[in-house]
């Protein structure tokens, strides 16, 4: 490269990818504080946003499928702008997975012998 990456334009990236990251991980949590033997079902909502962001083009996937994904909703950051009626509902959205991730872990009994 010739020239930098502004700051700027980095934390434009950042902040375009923060919700979809922040809905993965309270679904993550979620899924760990209600039902801990499924866990590892949470693995099932990156890979599949990985394989409708980058061959769901290729293969002709129809808007709606891309959009099961969280990453789905993200924008073309930092090429373009970031939509930030979609960054604050997803944002909410994330909050409110932690905050129902937090009931199920409070409701759980987590004590060590």
């Amino acid at each position: 490269m010739t020239t930098t990456i502004s700051l700027a334009r980095f934390m434009r990236g950042f902040i375009g990818y923060w919700p979809a990251l922040l809905v993965v991980c309270g679904i993550a949590a979620l899924l760990v504080g209600l039902l801990p033997r499924l866990q590892a079902l949470i693995w099932v909502v990156p890979v599949y946003g990985v394989l409708s962001m980058f061959l769901g083009p290729m293969l002709d996937f129809p808007k709606w499928a891309e959009r099961l994904s969280p990453f789905g909703w993200v924008n073309a950051v930092p090429t373009h702008a970031v939509a930030w009626p979609t960054f604050a509902w997803m944002t909410a959205l994330g909050i409110a997975l932690f905050g129902l991730a937090y009931v199920g872990y409070r409701r759980r009994d987590l004590t060590m012998n």
